[in-house]
């Protein structure tokens, strides 16, 4: 349904400097006479999008992360670990408002959705 995802990996896939797009090939050399050849999709797909030097080391370090991710059970795994953690975050977060341990927020945990927070 989507013509292009734009994907910045760093911190979830790998490490910064590496992109991921995925464009629909009906979308690619629509690029006006003005935009620069490394940024013409057409550019990179001629290129097996490799036009410029790839970062190699991200390259690897992602194919990392995906294999872990693969071995772990995929996406799905990962959401059931996440809403597991977050739910253990949010009991804890809870229990000082509990025992007024830390001060008021704007809106409590339980009031809140799923928050990405790093462990």
């Amino acid at each position: 349904d989507y013509g292009i995802i734009y994907a910045g990996a760093q911190k979830n896939i790998g490490p910064a400097g590496l992109t991921i797009v995925i464009i629909r090939e009906d979308l690619i050399g629509r690029a006006g006479n003005h935009c620069p050849a490394m940024l013409n999709y057409a550019t990179q797909a001629e290129a097996d999008s490799m036009y410029n030097t790839p970062p190699t080391y991200s390259w690897y370090l992602a194919g990392l992360v995906f294999k872990w991710l693969k071995d772990k059970g995929g996406l799905s795994a990962m959401a059931e670990i996440n809403k597991r953690k977050s739910e253990k975050l949010y009991a804890a977060i809870e229990s000082c408002f509990r025992r007024q341990v830390i001060f008021p927020l704007a809106q409590r945990p339980s009031q809140g959705g799923q928050v990405i927070r790093c462990y």
